[in-house]
């Protein structure tokens, strides 16, 4: 008798897989930046849509470059001492007005049929665009008004997140940076940053659907791993932990597999290779193969819609009649 399962819709495709249920077949996504910040939501939506349509997703990791607050704001923080004159953001104004708008449509013209995520910079992220990435000096410089700065990002940040969710969003990415060796210490990110982080991630804990994204290289996700969020995503092509070894030490999903760093380049046997690779090290459940980050919006389609097609043939190749 044989163990196939039946065919799962994309939506019970991918909240399988978060859970580390058995699967059909292994769920798949790639993002690229469309920059289109300066075109209306409705432009930024369809780009959206048409590129779900075309590489037929199973879910849709929905780009945020509408500038926080508004283009003016970001460079507007010149000393330390500004932090401590920002006001937070009324969630349905500026870029996050426009966002939500984006997301409105976003989620008609999915209908029901994937579920989609929408990008929230994190506290600090955000917060290095506002000062022009000096953050670190402030850090050293002036601790409490950057405290005081990230307080208000973060307020601003958490009171936008319901809007998403109502729009449609079935949760969110959070994407994260200065978690790595590279940036500032272990000690100093759980002592600066992880408060506004998670301040942001409670105000999306009744999403099914949540994912931290930890950008760059010498990350620190064990430190990060306790994060509630149905899965973490980071390039696993470039920085450890391997596919593997995060399998080993973390429950959740696992969402990566793709080197977005290198798919342009590489040929299509290996980036087929490299799915299934992926799939293998994560044991055949508990992973959404992704790009670790954004691919180059030049990638080759061919290139993107080869990857597409190894999650299709990964339960032959793999040998895994369920997943």
């Amino acid at each position: 008798m044989s163990s196939t399962k039946p065919v799962m819709t994309k939506v019970e495709r991918v909240l399988a897989a978060l859970r580390g249920a058995p699967v059909d077949r292994t769920p798949i996504s790639f993002w690229y930046h469309f920059h289109l910040e300066d075109r209306p939501p409705a432009v930024f939506a369809d780009a959206e849509l048409e590129f779900y349509r075309k590489y037929d997703v199973d879910w849709l990791k929905v780009m945020h470059d509408y500038p926080f607050g508004a283009p003016e704001m970001l460079g507007s923080v010149k000393s330390s001492s500004d932090w401590r004159s920002l006001r937070p953001v009324v969630p349905r104004s500026g870029g996050f007005a426009k966002q939500a708008e984006a997301l409105r449509r976003i989620a008609a013209g999915l209908a029901g049929e994937a579920t989609f995520v929408d990008t929230v910079f994190s506290p600090w992220a955000t917060a290095q665009k506002l000062c022009g990435r000096v953050g670190l000096e402030h850090l050293r410089t002036d601790p409490a008004s950057l405290r005081e700065g990230l307080r208000i990002v973060a307020e601003s940040l958490a009171g936008y997140v319901p809007v998403a969710l109502e729009a449609g969003a079935s949760g969110i990415y959070l994407a994260v940076d200065g978690a790595t060796s590279d940036v500032m210490g272990a000690d100093e990110y759980a002592d600066l940053v992880r408060p506004f982080d998670l301040e942001v991630l409670a105000a999306a804990k009744s999403a099914p659907f949540n994912v931290l994204h930890i950008h760059g290289q010498n990350i620190y996700f064990q430190e990060l791993k306790d994060y509630p969020v149905h899965g973490i995503s980071w390039s696993a092509g470039i920085t450890r932990p391997t596919i593997a070894e995060a399998r080993a030490t973390y429950p959740g999903c696992l969402i990566t597999g793709i080197d977005e760093t290198r798919v342009a380049a590489m040929g299509v046997p290996e980036i087929q290779a490299q799915v299934h690779q992926a799939i293998r090290d994560a044991g055949g459940r508990g992973i959404v193969v992704a790009s670790g980050c954004a691919v180059p919006t030049d990638t080759p389609e061919e290139h993107l819609r080869a990857a597409r097609a190894a999650v299709e043939s990964s339960r032959i190749d793999l040998g895994l009649r369920v997943l």
